[in-house]
């Protein structure tokens, strides 16, 4: 940091050693004999950054991990006066822009390439979810009008474009092979954002998330993902992004990720089919195997609870479709949930739950472990 630079100065020494190292403090050893403690926490304050560096890490290979970590970390502490003034202001921003850079898409603006985008109520009834139902055409009439919706343009994602095409990101050379690997990185943000859900406390986030899974996914040419989180981010949000493909793919209707899941609606479908012939929800270790990532041993996997809120609600619904609510209470205690845990579940989510737990308060074992009753 710059005060540790500016508490350098005066010894007029070299740094020969460093001691002492706990976590992420250490003592830089002086020619002079002189020690200094200093914290080199580089661990981002931002929980949405910490997550998507956290999945990313099962989603790149070392090397590429690194090179994006270091690059982000040196946007963010970075001494640039251009850059500096609003630099370490907002984690999440630098983020996104540090990711951009990596990405060879023009700067040129979109006016006149592309079709006037349409927006709001019209893009929810002209998509395919709209199609399935047969409207009566009296229900025009609850069509509002646009007085009555009026719409919030954001154009964030263009300006993080942009700045991701500063003199800062100039002067370094980006990794060609990054662009290879964007269908993994969109995959696994799109775990992050089924995490997200699932916690009245992070939902905040999902509405910054989302407009870089759009861009991704129309860098990728996913046109079901793009109507998917456009339709999730908001019909009364006009958002601009920049409309280059870069890499054209197509994924098999059998491929596990064709559609985007979605985990209340895995949820549903255990209910409504049997289980066991849905298949598990995707989880952070499922990127590199599905996508082949080369040499797995190159995977630093670097948190194993990532997306840890999906994964536990994942087996505890398992569970309970399964084995019945017994099952799933002591499965809700081998995961050291409370009340709170349960009260900071999304209402679509946690009615089951609440079910199972009056259910079973009502005719309890006798023999169950002390936790499972303070649970019910």
């Amino acid at each position: 940091t710059d005060k540790t630079i500016s508490s350098l100065k005066p010894l007029n020494s070299n740094v020969c050693d460093l001691k002492d190292r706990v976590r992420h403090r250490v003592n830089f050893a002086f020619q002079n004999h002189a020690l200094l403690r200093v914290d080199l926490n580089f661990v981002p304050r931002s929980n949405l950054v910490r997550k998507c560096l956290e999945i990313l890490s099962y989603a790149l290979p070392v090397e590429l991990y690194y090179n994006f970590k270091a690059r982000y970390l040196c946007y963010q502490y970075t001494k640039d006066n251009d850059v500096k003034s609003a630099s370490r202001r907002n984690e999440w921003e630098n983020f996104v822009i540090s990711l951009l850079s990596f990405f060879p898409f023009s700067v040129k603006s979109n006016e006149g390439i592309k079709a006037e985008e349409i927006e709001g109520w019209d893009f929810l009834l002209s998509s395919s979810h709209h199609t399935k139902f047969n409207f009566n055409s009296h229900l025009q009439c609850i069509r509002p009008i646009p007085e009555q919706l009026p719409t919030i343009d954001d154009d964030s994602i263009i300006k993080m474009c942009e700045k991701s095409r500063g003199t800062f990101f100039a002067k370094n050379q980006s990794d060609q092979r990054f662009l290879n690997f964007l269908p993994a990185i969109l995959l696994s943000f799109h775990l992050v954002y089924q995490d997200l859900k699932l916690h009245t406390l992070t939902q905040k986030y999902v509405d910054d998330i989302l407009p870089l899974l759009i861009q991704l996914s129309t860098f990728l040419d996913w046109k079901i993902y793009v109507e998917y989180y456009r339709i999730n981010y908001g019909l009364d949000k006009k958002l601009s992004i920049k409309e280059d493909v870069l890499m054209s793919t197509t994924l098999n209707s059998d491929h596990p990720f064709f559609s985007p899941p979605d985990i209340t609606q895995w949820i549903l479908k255990c209910f409504r089919s049997n289980v066991d012939q849905i298949k598990p929800f995707p989880n952070p270790m499922d990127i590199s195997r599905i996508f082949s990532i080369p040499i797995r041993e190159n995977i630093l996997v670097q948190n194993l609870d990532c997306c840890k809120r999906m994964r536990q609600i994942c087996s505890i619904y398992t569970k309970l479709v399964r084995e019945g609510e017994n099952a799933t209470i002591f499965e809700m205690v081998k995961f050291g949930f409370t009340s709170k845990d349960i009260e900071s579940l999304p209402f679509g989510i946690v009615v089951p739950l609440c079910e199972a737990i009056r259910k079973c308060r009502e005719n309890p074992p006798e023999d169950w472990p002390e936790d499972a009753y303070v649970l019910i």
